[in-house]
């Protein structure tokens, strides 16, 4: 009996440092795993890529038909990696603009045409129509329980639907990893643009009619330089500003191969880290506002601008 105890003795003595180099290993092989995270985009033609933009920088994401739509970029550090995050978004339609942040203390912040909106006590939800010279429509509706997604903003127009939501600072990652607070994006592209699309994920629209095919295969690269998309500021544009070009532009893209295309088209934004874990957001998540909703403030917009259009039309002619 004494022989079987001593023998145990030995056998867990023996097994002690292994186990301690075995921790130990695993320790040092988790640091030298760590990542540096950058935003990984999807444009309107399903192209998945990662964004290596610089912190502090502002990036065209879509200019097309009086819309603008930019991200801020921040850096953030985890336990086990660091990265780069989407920091703030800015829309601008027609003369409203609209971003949406992470402020300093790791809060959603929505602003609206310079104003800092705020909940109410016991309010979870707001909308926001607001109106253009044109006649059309912006609705902007912000809620702290959107589904699945809670603290979410959704902004609508006659040509995009983007919603955006924060994901809160101390979210665990998949390795374990404490997250900085980001914003995340979805894009729907409801119809094709009068005129020329550009930007990051804008750009993808002129790639799928030009018979661009979907990326079925790991995350590629940027079809572009990083540089060239750089802004100033949220609305400071140094890229031209895509606008409608005239009859014969309208009328390629509208009865041309737009004119058989799947609308809505998607894009997306995310954290490359987060996206690891969940590799696509379903647009059934978007569901804030009924699709009666979406489909009146569209319908408003297409009314309003194809009146703004005859009646420029009808100017144009006699001053001939």
């Amino acid at each position: 009996m004494l022989k079987c105890i001593a023998f145990l003795l030995l056998l867990n003595l023996s097994w002690v440092p292994s186990a301690v180099q075995t921790a130990a290993g695993a320790e040092e092989q988790l640091g030298s795993d760590s990542t540096e995270d950058v935003p990984l985009l999807t444009s309107f033609d399903g192209h998945n890529f990662q964004f290596t933009g610089k912190p502090g920088s502002y990036y065209d994401l879509i200019s097309a038909d009086e819309h603008q739509v930019t991200m801020k970029l921040q850096a953030g550090r985890a336990l086990n990696h660091k990265g780069i995050f989407i920091e703030g978004l800015g829309v601008q339609y027609h003369q409203h603009k609209i971003i949406v942040n992470v402020n300093a203390h790791d809060v959603l912040a929505v602003f609206m045409d310079g104003q800092e909106l705020h909940m109410r006590e016991a309010e979870t939800k707001q909308e926001h129509f607001l109106g253009t010279e044109e006649g059309s429509e912006l609705l902007l509706a912000w809620s702290l329980q959107y589904p699945e997604l809670g603290n979410a903003v959704e902004l609508v127009t006659e040509l995009l639907r983007v919603v955006i939501w924060l994901t809160p600072a101390q979210t665990i990652d998949q390795d374990g990893g404490a997250q900085p607070a980001y914003l995340n994006f979805d894009a729907q592209l409801l119809a094709p643009p009068h005129g020329d699309m550009q930007g990051i994920v804008g750009e993808g629209f002129a790639r799928l009619m030009g018979g661009h095919k979907e990326e079925q295969n790991g995350h590629q690269e940027l079809l572009g330089m990083v540089a060239d998309y750089q802004m100033a500021s949220y609305f400071e544009v140094q890229r031209p500003l895509a606008t409608a070009s005239g009859g014969n532009s309208r009328r390629l893209l509208r009865e041309g191969p737009a004119g058989t295309a799947k609308f809505p088209l998607h894009a997306r934004g995310r954290s490359a880290r987060a996206a690891r874990v969940r590799t696509r957001t379903k647009a059934a998540i978007m569901r804030r506002l009924s699709d009666q909703d979406v489909q009146d403030v569209v319908l408003r917009s297409k009314k309003a601008m194809h009146h703004m259009s005859a009646r420029r039309t009808g100017l144009a002619k006699l001053a001939q």
